[in-house]
């Protein structure tokens, strides 16, 4: 299912009810109540679920104490970002504050305290880790960690996210579709900007953060038919032998990766109400491709079927 599918206030519930109507609420989505005042509690949530299968649930909430526990469902990457108030977690047995505008992420297997001693409203985010495997070479954390929301990467994320928030009442899958379009970038961005280069691995680290621009440029220039890995190579001041070495590093070729992004926006338009009236051709060439036929047999390969019966399949929901 997409678009908005779950809304919860403990308002509905008489006032001796709501820690209970509450605890079962959050269960539905995975987070235990470990602690909370039945004086005045509140609670509200709503998901929205994207057309990509990226999940937006904005909790708002009085006091309490939570675990986040996605190992019954562990194929995703997380990050829960604080709009209004601030949290505490426990990181190697260390408190750590996360302020507003700063968020905390971690691997769906990892279990996750969350103390709130005020009113808070977060929104937290689940993309499944298909979605990060199509794109990313670089790996993520495999432990949880709290980036900043002075990290400039993070702070443009965070206030397009907060749009999200805002509109969650009303939104669809289409209205949240761009945002799942870009928030994989931003998201990985953001956790190398933040990271010393010793958590990164040394010399490793430093060549993922190098490939990690090096993706964004070639996200940024999909479209030109005339990219190649020596003008990529130019635009962060290395030699193209290198930037070679680079791919070859991660098991891939500048070529490939290239065009695997290009299907990848392709398959994203087929599939779009947006581009509904486009043509397949208007779409390759659109996204960088310049010939029909090597484009139908690449998407083939890649998806298993031609892009025309790829556009007439129904998405049938989750």
């Amino acid at each position: 299912m997409t678009g908005v599918c779950l809304r919860f206030t403990t308002n509905a519930f008489p006032v001796e009810q709501r820690k209970d109507a509450w605890r079962f609420a959050l269960k539905r989505v995975s987070i235990t109540l470990d602690k909370a005042s039945e004086d005045q509690l509140y609670g509200e949530l709503i998901r929205v679920r994207g057309s990509m299968g990226i999940s937006f649930l904005r909790l708002t909430g009085t006091a309490q104490m939570w675990q986040v526990d996605l190992r019954e469902n562990p194929d995703c990457f997380w990050m829960m970002i604080v709009l209004d108030g601030a949290a505490e977690t426990i990181l190697d047995g260390e408190t750590v504050h996360i302020s507003d505008g700063s968020m905390i992420c971690a691997p769906g297997q990892e279990v996750v305290s969350l103390s709130f001693s005020h009113d808070q409203r977060l929104l937290w985010v689940q993309i499944p880790n298909d979605r990060l495997d199509q794109r990313f070479k670089s790996p993520l954390p495999d432990q949880p960690c709290v980036v900043s929301g002075d990290n400039g990467f993070a702070h443009v994320m965070v206030a397009m996210l907060r749009g999200v928030a805002d509109i969650m009442q009303d939104a669809s899958a289409e209205t949240v579709r761009p945002v799942e379009m870009a928030i994989a970038e931003f998201l990985l961005a953001s956790l190398l900007h933040s990271a010393p280069v010793s958590a990164l691995g040394g010399a490793a680290g430093v060549r993922a953060a190098l490939l990690e621009r090096i993706f964004q440029t070639i996200e940024m220039k999909l479209a030109d038919p005339d990219l190649s890995y020596q003008k990529v190579a130019s635009d962060h001041g290395i030699s193209p032998r290198y930037l070679q070495k680079l791919f070859e590093s991660i098991g891939d070729n500048f070529g490939h990766y290239v065009k695997v992004r290009r299907l990848e926006r392709c398959r994203l338009d087929l599939r779009s109400p947006l581009h509904a009236q486009k043509s397949i051709s208007d779409i390759l060439f659109q996204w960088g491709f310049n010939d029909s036929a090597s484009f139908s047999r690449a998407f083939r390969e890649q998806y298993g079927m031609s892009p025309r019966d790829y556009r007439k399949v129904e998405i049938l929901p989750e």
